[in-house]
């Protein structure tokens, strides 16, 4: 099973004025490849506790991904830890501040030296060009282990993912996962918690219980090498949930 780790860098995430979005569209998206989010991270912009969690994250998983951080000022330190971290130089693209500068004559600007920031590049790494903003996406591969950098603003971070995602998956051997989720009502969760002590999982399965205001859900996830294979577990899975609780399912 492929894990990664997702990073939201800035210290405006740790205020209550801005809140992390980032990380759960990206999860929605590993997801969907069959690689599973093992831990999330917001960070503020420190270069020494970044660079330890970028060493500590690559030793636990097999992808990580850091959202935030590649601008042009001073706070913007995605780049440079991670080069850091990694034991690499920062080298100049020439290719990237002529895209810079074509970004801004769009607008009828012209960029500012320190955008020249935007066009260091860690030795090695992929870059991927920005067709919303100027920071363009990075991803490195060391020792097995996949780096990659993203912008912070939500609409450019998706479309560089977008440029991304092809040559980031490429090479990974992933399952689809499959889920069925089983809403029930009037009956706790701790009922409910106690009656699946003892309930047997489909190999390659596994599951959680979220309670919200009047309902509970029973969630299970299930990577499967085809989606007949995971509809005949799910079968069984529900054949056993409805002996168990009857008429407190109300939807899947």
């Amino acid at each position: 099973m492929i894990k990664a780790e997702l990073i939201a860098i800035g210290s405006e995430l740790l205020t209550p004025y801005r809140i992390d979005t980032n990380t759960l569209w990206l999860t929605e998206q590993l997801n969907s490849q069959g690689i599973v989010v093992s831990r999330k991270h917001i960070i503020g912009d420190d270069s020494t506790a970044l660079a330890e969690l970028f060493l500590q994250a690559g030793q636990r998983s097999d992808l990580i991904i850091g959202c935030g951080g590649l601008g042009p000022t001073f706070d913007d330190i995605s780049r440079e830890t991670l080069a850091d971290s990694l034991g690499l130089e920062l080298v100049y693209k020439d290719e990237i501040w002529k895209w810079i500068n074509e970004r801004y004559k769009i607008r009828g600007k012209m960029p500012s030296e320190n955008n020249r920031r935007q066009a260091m590049v860690p030795e090695r790494a992929s870059y991927f060009k920005n067709e919303v903003g100027t920071a363009p996406g990075l991803l490195i591969r060391k020792e097995g282990v996949i780096y990659a950098l993203l912008p912070g603003p939500p609409a450019e971070l998706e479309a560089v993912f977008g440029a991304m995602k092809s040559e980031l998956f490429s090479g990974l051997e992933v399952k689809p996962v499959y889920r069925r989720n089983f809403k029930l009502v009037g009956v706790p969760e701790s009922a409910i918690d106690q009656q699946l002590k003892d309930f047997s999982l489909e190999p390659g399965m596994d599951w959680s219980i979220l309670a919200s205001y009047g309902e509970v859900e029973i969630n299970f996830r299930l990577q499967s090498d085809s989606e007949t294979q995971a509809e005949m577990a799910f079968e069984k899975t529900e054949k056993k949930l409805r002996e168990l609780f009857g008429t407190y399912i109300f939807g899947t």
